[in-house]
């Protein structure tokens, strides 16, 4: 009978442990990579100049990756051009896969992405939570460094608001692409409108009729997953909400209803009633 007892015990200690397990479904939406970029000397061992520019991207949770172009410009030494993906895949494993380009450039009026240059490529396996540090130039000047760190978010969960409007001022839209979809617009009101070369996004804190959660607000930045391959970020010269919430956006994208060119890109506020008319006739 105690021999039973203790089996039991054991076997209720396992199932237990098991639950403790975080599944690659779990920790994909926990992890950010932050990207910075600084400069030290010959050596390595002095830092000569941090980038006051840190870039951090949320992963595609459902396909666990993130593909972007990060750049920056340390001074005194060549432009920091980088493709990268970063992934965490089914068996939570994590690999960076990065390229190197001596220049990257944005045609402003299409949005296309030019790269140029292409040097060395390399895919890492990170162990450890460990960073990896690419030295994208080395010289008698110095050393200029990019680090790529994956991080547990510090971020609270995302709340659901009730009744909310948007208020977002003088943005700039860009997505993991590199392109710019738009910038310099404002808009105020229950669900806002981007008309831009790229198609038309609705976005919104109501949640309504043809629209579904498709990323959150927190400060001054918006985060938007429209596909498995797109990530759209808004940036708000003004705080989209107060100091240190986390919100759901929910809203509805549709590529075919576009502007002619990027420069003839138009915003615009309505109540959700006109949104859903719109996204359920496609416009």
């Amino acid at each position: 009978m105690k021999n039973l007892i203790f089996i039991f015990l054991i076997l209720i200690g396992a199932v237990a442990r098991a639950k403790d397990v975080i599944s690659a479904d779990e920790l994909r939406p926990q992890v950010i990579l932050q990207v910075q970029t600084f400069t030290t000397d010959q050596s390595g061992r002095q830092i000569e100049y941090i980038s006051s520019s840190q870039s951090r991207y949320s992963l595609q949770v459902k396909r666990g990756d993130i593909s972007s172009v990060y750049m920056d410009n340390p001074k005194d030494f060549s432009a920091v051009r980088l493709d990268f993906t970063f992934k965490i895949n089914a068996d939570k494993s994590m690999s960076l896969a990065i390229t190197q380009y001596a220049s990257v450039e944005f045609d402003t009026s299409t949005g296309k992405v030019t790269k140029e240059g292409k040097g060395r490529s390399e895919t890492f396996t990170l162990s450890d939570f460990g960073s990896v540090s690419w030295v994208s130039e080395s010289t008698s000047a110095g050393r200029v460094v990019t680090r790529f760190t994956p991080l547990i978010s510090d971020e609270s969960a995302a709340m659901k608001l009730t009744y909310t409007p948007m208020s977002l001022v003088n943005v700039i839209i860009t997505d993991n692409a590199g392109r710019v979809w738009t910038e310099g617009s404002s808009a105020d009101g229950e669900v806002i409108t981007f008309q831009t070369h790229q198609g038309t996004l609705y976005v919104s804190f109501t949640e309504f009729k043809g629209a579904k959660e498709i990323g959150k607000a927190k400060g001054g930045v918006v985060e938007l997953n429209l596909t498995e391959k797109l990530n759209v970020r808004i940036r708000s010269e003004k705080s989209v909400l107060g100091e240190g919430i986390s919100a759901k956006v929910f809203g509805a994208y549709v590529p075919s209803d576009k502007s002619p060119s990027r420069t003839a890109s138009s915003v615009g506020a309505m109540p959700a009633s006109e949104a859903i008319k719109r996204i359920s006739s496609g416009k």
